[in-house]
């Protein structure tokens, strides 16, 4: 779960990496071939990145990213049909494929639950540990000793059942309970950067 966790945060990096790479290969083509025609591929690849943050914070479902990257793959083998036997060609479809794992890992993780019977024994537990210091006997001097004791007790193991828990989904931006989420800033500053490099005129 740690390492997912981990992994988590290098993949907005990764993604920001790649699209900025991306745009910057696609507007760099008709230095290559004088006159292709590369503005609207490489503004696919800004609506690409909006369409990524969109979908990890949970505004658009797994289906529609998907169909926007493959819109984006199809405007990026447009682009680099204007190629001939230049080495961006398959720099363009390396960069392609490591967007798609990306896309494909945030998936994983965020739809691959930590082992559940290790949710269940840790509830367990908490609910039997709980239950049974409810039930001790004690006199009138330390109810009181023993009710603070119980409710600091069940604060902790409800913390840390709850920490567990959103460090299982390092992507819950849709759950509003989540806290421990990675930080997508590194996506937000590259989605500005490539508004200004696709949207400019050259």
């Amino acid at each position: 779960m740690l390492s997912d966790y981990k992994e988590s945060e290098k993949l907005p990096g990764e993604l920001s990496t790649s699209l900025f790479l991306l745009a910057k290969e696609i507007k760099a083509i008709p230095v290559h071939t004088p006159g292709a025609p590369v503005k609207e591929d490489v503004q696919a690849i800004y609506y690409l990145c909006d369409s990524i943050i969109r979908w990890i914070k949970g505004e658009i479902s797994t289906d529609q990213i998907m169909a926007v990257y493959s819109l984006t793959h199809d405007h990026s083998v447009q682009a680099s049909s204007w190629l001939k036997d230049s080495t961006l060609k398959g720099r363009l479809m390396a960069e392609m494929g490591a967007i798609l794992r990306a896309i494909n890992r945030i998936e994983v993780i965020r739809e691959t639950d930590f082992a559940t019977i290790v949710y269940l024994l840790a509830y367990a537990a908490s609910g039997i540990l709980c239950a049974g210091l409810t039930l001790i006997k004690s006199d009138s001097t330390s109810y009181y000793n023993n009710g603070f004791f119980l409710f600091c007790l069940s604060w902790i193991l409800i913390f840390i059942l709850h920490l567990i828990s959103d460090l299982d989904n390092p992507f819950g931006f849709s759950d509003d309970s989540s806290a421990e989420d990675v930080d997508l800033a590194i996506l937000e500053t590259t989605q500005a950067r490539l508004k200004e490099i696709c949207f400019d005129e050259p």
